[in-house]
């Protein structure tokens, strides 16, 4: 096909555009590269794989690798290069790995084993919000490695050690904070150090009025000397809202001259940390770099998430609620919706790449993750969707502008200030230079003149042209050299160390500085000396004994640590082993926690980590045992393993518990009293109805009786008689059951009672009961049969005793059976116990009655109107009858079924001096009438004999 005239001119005129922006575009790489040359420090881009991207000649010479290696990329190679020259090999391939997870910019030093220092930092490489690799800036620090390296190795030592006690610690000068450890941070609900520095403690966080009043009161106090410490337990409401119980302690200390209020917080609030996990979620969506948009079954948007709304060109959720999903642009066609939605619904989900378009119209690649959602009974509700815009990927001329922009951030990135002036005026700062001077945007900055913003100190004029002509004119690098510089914004002067690139473009140079800040550096160094004292004193300030071990010797004891074990000075134990120390003539572990203490000990010994205050007893010099609380926290420094042990004396708090301890039982105590005396006021009144009762009938019957005089009384028929006569009877044995149940409770009581034991036939004895007592239930038509597996099983037991817990239990069995009810008495043997079984298909025991049944003076049915008579004595001395025998009993039952009562007898004998077991035959006929007559006399639904 030929092309018309105007077409080709069209085209050629396109083609030479895109050259030239090719050409713009590698010239300014070009020029990227050369400020990475021209910097004194040592630069190292790598990509999310640890992959080289981009390095100076400045790395391989600090780090004596071969430019051949890195252009290989032979990580390996490298990386042990590096591990060869390092003191701490271990420790920097650690930082190393933990720097590039965290993924923030951290700033550190590095020792050598020839003396080097190198100061390193790090930044993440980003760029459009996303993370593309790793920038490394190393600088050469050794020309202050004495002074440094001594001072960071302490303070270092010193922040660890305050940082890894388990209280929260606040430092303030003239009512601000100026040093607090992490726990003092993180416990007002803090993140960053920063975040409390030069705020008053009392802002922090909120305070009951109460709580506030008084803990500015004792502040005063200690400020003004009228108290040396003061402590306090209150609440907090921290800046989240969280409520936390802290212990707070102020005490006031002097150092070179100033005053400082210190406290220290400890939270004694049980950590109950509920996650809420629907804002978690909300969250990681909200901040998800992908763009996330859920649907409902229509293709309506229901929500989308901050990057999509960037992604498409909107501004806020209103603008694309409701909208359907095609006509928004997510989809290219409806066809490809359809298709989609087959798949979605078969398998659940669906991936794959379309083309998308903005707001704009704007037409661009994407990949979406397609998902259903489902409710809790599995219905489809909706759609979400997970979308990565992968235009970039697919675009050579993005790709390249890319590239540029990468180098433009890699400059934002470095720690120096760069700016770059051209013709006087600002043509490129970054953020650093633009942090320099004050200004946040370096937008601002672009086309301002120089001299407005930054003046050269007088002091430094003539050297400052010097290198000015040697940039300029000789087009040369002028290396770094401190200066001195006036900010105009406020006159304040700036220590920078000044290096100058000249930029050369088209015969036109441009120059290119790069600016350091060495004021903090400068201020660093005299407050590491500072703060080295500072943390000192602060350890020898804290209320508990502190010990800090190296690996397994004692190197550092607070006022308090001495104190417990009556040494006058470190030197003393300096140097001594954990164990001497405790196994010495100062202190020793209690024996009862010493295999404790070794496990807990070697547990900090093996890893960093920490062990929860745990009670332990020492025993001092004095042979005196004191009750302390003890924890622990192991870190490394150094290669070496350090152990801090925070004991604190409760011997206090402990007597307050025992005591304590001593009213809950007095006070249990009198509320067993006051039930007693509850239930022998009921039990009275219960006896005194159950006298009471039998006394009037028998009044009764003899008053009919009485009534009748001289030949009336001949008139009475035997029947009458006999009916009165039985009632009286009845009655009067009734009296005789209470009498006599009272008799033996009161025996009990007093260890009066008389047990005679002799040799008998439990089978036999048990039968022959259980068969007298079957008439007797036969008169309320209840049938009550007696089971046995053995025929003979001989114990030593008293007899009258064992009547009347059979007649007992038989007696209430009757009572509370229906007619046509059944009664069984079964005897087995269990091992070396025999077993007497008596059940019931009665009314049963309700099952929260079950425990009280064996309860004197207690009844199932304590109403004076209940349905059967009782003194609540009964059970109660069955039980305690049983238990003379060493026997127990138990019951079980399901109310509106039945009862069973099982009691168990130990099988054992009594033997005569010859050693000969004499077994009594059991033959009490007419005794057993008698009693059977007693015991059952409050039924009065059956005949006695």
């Amino acid at each position: 096909m030929k092309l018309k005239e105007d077409d080709g001119v069209i085209m050629e005129e396109s083609n030479r555009n895109n050259k030239k922006i090719v050409e713009e575009l590698s010239k300014e790489k070009e020029i990227l590269k050369s400020i990475l040359e021209s910097t004194a420090d040592g630069i190292l881009v790598t990509d999310n794989n640890g992959t080289f991207i981009e390095y100076n000649d400045n790395f391989c010479k600090m780090w004596r690798i071969a430019k051949e290696v890195i252009k290989t990329s032979r990580e390996k190679e490298v990386l042990d290069t590096v591990k060869k020259q390092l003191k701490y090999p271990n420790k920097f391939i650690k930082g190393l790995k933990e720097i590039e997870k965290k993924g923030k910019e951290n700033l550190d030093f590095i020792i050598f084993k020839d003396g080097r220092l190198f100061e390193r930092f790090f930044r993440p490489l980003m760029f459009k919000g996303e993370r593309y690799g790793n920038v490394w800036s190393f600088r050469d620090v050794t020309e202050c490695i004495n002074l440094e390296d001594e001072l960071i190795k302490n303070q270092l030592l010193y922040k660890k050690i305050v940082n890894n006690l388990p209280d929260g610690i606040l430092v303030q000068k003239d009512s601000k904070v100026v040093l607090a450890n992490n726990v003092g941070v993180s416990l007002n609900g803090y993140e960053d150090l920063s975040q409390v520095i030069g705020k008053d403690i009392v802002d922090l966080v909120e305070f009951p009025e109460d709580v506030l009043a008084t803990i500015l009161e004792d502040r005063k106090e200690v400020q003004t000397g009228q108290n040396d410490i003061k402590k306090i337990e209150h609440q907090i409401i921290r800046k989240d809202g969280r409520k936390l119980d802290v212990v707070s302690q102020v005490f006031s200390f002097n150092y070179s001259g100033e005053s400082y209020l210190t406290t220290i917080i400890q939270d004694i609030t049980e950590s109950k940390k509920v996650k809420e996990k629907l804002k978690i979620k909300e969250q990681i969506i909200e901040k998800s770099l992908n763009a996330i948009l859920y649907t409902n079954l229509k293709g309506n948007i229901v929500y989308v998430n901050d990057s999509f709304l960037k992604m498409w060109g909107y501004d806020n959720l209103n603008q694309v609620v409701g909208q359907d999903t095609l006509e928004l642009g997510i989809w290219n066609s409806a066809k490809f919706v359809r298709e989609t939605r087959k798949t979605l619904h078969n398998k659940g989900y669906w991936i794959g790449e379309t083309i998308a378009r903005s707001r704009e119209g704007i037409k661009f690649d994407v990949l979406l993750f397609v998902n259903l959602i489902k409710d809790e009974l599995g219905k489809i509700i909706g759609q979400a969707a997970s979308i990565i815009n992968i235009s970039e990927i697919k675009n050579t001329e993005n790709e390249l502008k890319k590239s540029r922009e990468k180098y433009k951030k890699l400059l934002e990135l470095l720690p120096e200030g760069v700016v770059i002036i051209d013709e006087g005026r600002i043509a490129f700062a970054n953020k650093a230079w633009a942090k320099l001077l004050g200004v946040e945007d370096t937008k601002e900055l672009i086309g301002e003149e120089e001299n407005n913003l930054l003046q050269i100190h007088p002091n430094y004029k003539e050297i400052a042209a010097k290198r000015l002509k040697r940039v300029i004119e000789d087009r040369k690098l002028s290396p770094f050299l401190e200066q001195k510089f006036i900010r105009k914004s406020d006159n304040q002067i700036l220590n920078l160390e000044l290096a100058g690139i000249p930029l050369i473009h088209e015969d036109k140079t441009a120059i290119m500085s790069v600016v350091r800040d060495i004021s903090e550096r400068k201020h660093f160094e005299k407050e590491l000396k500072k703060n080295k004292e500072l943390y000192h004193l602060l350890i020898e300030l804290l209320p508990d004994a502190i010990f800090l071990f190296k690996e397994d010797k004692v190197v550092l004891a607070n006022q308090e640590a001495l104190k417990l074990i009556n040494c006058d000075n470190i030197e003393e134990i300096f140097g001594v082993s954990f164990e001497k120390l405790l196994n010495g003539n100062l202190i020793e572990v209690h024996p009862d926690y010493k295999e404790d203490v070794i496990k807990r000990r070697e547990k900090l010994l093996k890893e960093e980590t920490s062990i929860e205050f745990m009670e332990e007893k020492f025993i001092l010099a004095d042979g005196s045992i004191i009750d302390t609380e003890v924890g622990g926290v192991s870190f490394f420094h150094e290669d070496d393993i350090y152990i801090i042990t925070v004991v604190r004396d409760i011997s206090e708090r402990k007597k307050a518990e025992k005591l304590q301890k001593k009213i809950i039982k007095e006070k249990l105590k009198l509320k067993e009293i006051e039930e007693y005396n509850k239930l022998k006021t009921q039990f009275f009144a219960n006896i005194s109805h159950e006298l009471r009762t039998p006394l009037n009938i028998i009044l009764c019957g003899l008053q009919m009786l009485d009534s009748s005089k001289g030949e009336k009384l001949a008139d009475l028929n035997n029947s009458s008689r006999l009916k009165y006569r039985k009632m009286i009877k009845q009655n009067c044995y009734r009296l005789l059951r209470i009498i006599g149940n009272l008799i033996d409770i009161t025996k009990l009581d007093v260890g009066f009672l008389k047990m005679n034991f002799s040799n008998y036939n439990i089978v036999s004895v048990v039968e022959d009961i259980a068969l007298s007592v079957a008439q007797y239930a036969a008169t309320k038509d209840i049938n009550l049969i007696f089971d046995t597996e053995v025929e003979e099983i001989i114990i030593a037991c008293d007899l009258d005793k064992i009547e009347r817990i059979i007649l007992n239990l038989l007696s209430n069995a009757i009572k509370f059976t229906d007619p046509k009810g059944f009664i069984f008495v079964n005897i087995y043997k269990k091992s070396d116990d025999v077993v007497i079984s008596i059940k019931d298909t009665g009314i049963g025991i309700p099952k929260p009655k079950l425990d009280d049944i064996f309860v004197r003076f207690k009844q199932v049915d304590e109403s004076l109107s209940r349905s059967h008579e009782g003194s609540g004595i009964g059970l109660s001395l069955v039980k305690e009858l049983v238990e003379k025998h060493n026997g127990t009993i138990s019951v079980d039952s399901e109310y509106g079924k039945g009862t069973e009562f099982i009691i168990e007898l130990p099988i054992k004998v009594i033997s005569k001096e010859d050693g000969i077991e004499q077994v009594v035959n059991y033959d009490k006929t007419d005794e057993i009438v008698e009693m059977i007559n007693i015991e059952f006399s409050d039924i009065y639904s059956i005949d006695l004999m």
